[in-house]
């Protein structure tokens, strides 16, 4: 009797344990799809001046655009107290280099995404099909305010990427971060 119990629960264990394997390579198929563009939200306030002096983070856009396509669509954003955007939507062809700034200021996280969502949804930047945000900073985000209560303003932000507007669906855009120190 205990001996069948405990094959039956070995057995519904292994069965749960398959079927939850089959579901997650289910979601990473969808999500981890090749990018269509890169959006890179560079850092430059006065901190990157220690923390990267050789200003590796920009050798990294390089490194990342080596491989692609020459119609492959790219675009910078620098920020520090505000943010610019300092290379246009465009393609690989048109160049790779672009103005770094000298660092200064804080880290205005919030503000960059801000931006940059408010250019997506008006057309300024159209990141295509399964568009990439690479985020590269060394800490933390000044814009927060007081006690980290602009915590609850980036969750917004946020919420509007994942949420999706009529000029820009759901979804259609990914983030990662990188730390650049």
């Amino acid at each position: 009797d205990i001996v069948l119990r405990s094959l039956l629960l070995f057995l519904a264990v292994f069965a749960a344990a398959a079927l939850f394997e089959f579901l997650y390579e289910l979601q990473l198929n969808g999500r981890n799809r090749e990018p269509g563009s890169y959006i890179f939200l560079m850092d430059s306030s006065g901190s990157m001046e220690a923390n990267d002096p050789e200003n590796r983070r920009y050798e990294a856009i390089q490194s990342v655009l080596a491989n692609q396509e020459e119609d492959f669509p790219f675009a910078v954003y620098t920020f520090a107290n505000d943010s610019t955007l300092v290379r246009d939507m465009g393609p690989v062809s048109q160049g790779t280099e672009f103005q770094m700034e000298e660092p200064y200021g804080g880290t205005a996280i919030r503000t960059v995404l801000e931006d940059l969502y408010d250019d997506i949804d008006s057309g300024v930047i159209d990141p295509g099909k399964n568009g990439k945000v690479i985020l590269f900073s060394d800490g933390y985000a000044t814009d927060m305010g007081l006690f980290g209560f602009g915590k609850i303003g980036l969750g917004r932000v946020l919420k509007k990427f994942w949420s999706g507007s009529p000029a820009r669906p759901a979804a259609s855009i990914s983030a990662w971060t990188m730390p650049a120190s």
